[in-house]
């Protein structure tokens, strides 16, 4: 953790970036029903009801100091997938940089999850169905 917040601190740097890359599959969602048009300034109603349309994998890299995302829709999630997206981002996005910083995070998740779970760590909930009724009852239809 200590290696990563020292990696986010470092100054923005043009030849030097830090880019977080992360990954995540998307369902694909089709309407079954035609939405309801409403009246203007009202939201479009539409049915809860959906139909299936497939997956899709979303790669994500965004430079937090610089101010720059690049994001790539791929049919699949696969390794050669991801390492195209790796291969476009250092030849195209940031071919001037001389060194590049990727933070990828999934051994220190790893190491992270193993730490809570021998330390038995737990969660103790406070929100409450009074909380959420107070929260949300703006949504609520009567």
């Amino acid at each position: 953790m200590y290696d990563l917040l020292e990696l986010y601190a470092m100054p923005n740097r043009e030849d030097e970036p830090v880019i977080c890359v992360d990954e995540k599959s998307k369902q694909l969602l089709q309407q079954r029903r035609t939405p309801i048009q409403a009246r203007p300034g009202a939201p479009i109603k539409e049915d809860y009801e959906y139909r299936r349309a497939g997956m899709r994998n979303i790669f994500l890299a965004v430079e937090p100091k610089g101010g720059h995302r690049q994001a790539e829709v791929t049919a699949r999630r696969t390794k050669p997938d991801f390492m195209q997206f790796i291969v476009r981002l250092v030849e195209k996005v940031y071919a001037g940089a001389q060194k590049i910083h990727l933070a990828m995070l999934k051994s220190e998740v790893s190491a992270w999850k193993h730490r809570r779970n021998q330390a038995q760590t737990r969660i103790e909930w406070k929100f409450t169905r009074q909380d959420a009724d107070h929260k949300l009852s703006r949504h609520y239809v009567s």
